[in-house]
This record gives structure tokens, sequence and C-alpha cells, in this order.
């Protein structure tokens, strides 16, 4: 809990973020043993930017009116980010990860 002055009543239906302290981006930087050979790494993401439909319909205006137009349109836009690498690893597979304040990241390693 990270409320500025610990008062959750501020949150309204179209503010949600400011009632919380200013805290920096998290630098995760992992390191896991693992077999030589290739590997795939899928990362997933959910930010305010990315995969919130939340988000989405408050930069829309917070529409009260939620016609199927803009359902529809906040269902794609509610759509985790995602990306694919492949990496070859001698001993460690390092991830270095920026994960921001109201963010989620999910990696999914597999061996090739």
């Amino acid at each position: 809990q990270n409320y500025k002055g610990n008062d959750p009543l501020e949150i309204s239906l179209t503010n949600r973020y400011t009632v919380f302290e200013n805290i920096p981006d998290l630098d995760c930087h992992v390191e896991i043993n693992a077999d030589a050979g290739s590997y795939s790494l899928i990362r997933t993401g959910l930010t305010t930017h990315t995969g919130s439909s939340y988000d989405v319909w408050a930069r829309m205006g917070s529409p009260s009116d939620i016609t199927p137009e803009i359902t529809d349109y906040l269902r794609r836009a509610s759509a985790p980010e995602m990306s694919c690498r492949t990496l070859n690893v001698t001993d460690k597979i390092i991830l270095d990860e920026i994960v921001e304040p109201h963010s989620v990241i999910h990696i999914e390693i597999r061996r090739l």
C-alpha cells in the first residue's frame, strides 16, 4: 500500500493513479542457470499503455454510454503486449527487464 496520505477513498471511477506515491520503474536483473542451447522467450506485458481496457476507456474520455462498438474496441485494446526472441545460451539465461508502476510482465522460457 503506497497511497499518498494513506487515503484510498480518493480513488474515483476515472482517477485511479494519482492517489499512489510516485514510484520509479523497477529494474529487474535475473540470472537463471541453464544448459547450453537455444531457448525461446515469450514476454507478455500489461501496462497502463498496453493491455488495459480501463486505461483505453479513460483515454477515450471515459464514456458512460458504452455502445457495442466501444465494447468491441475495448476488448481488442485489452490484449497484452507480446514479444518473442530466441537466445543462444552457454550456461545462463540473463534477463534485464524494466517494470513500470501498475504493470506486470510474464516471461515464458522454453528450450528449443
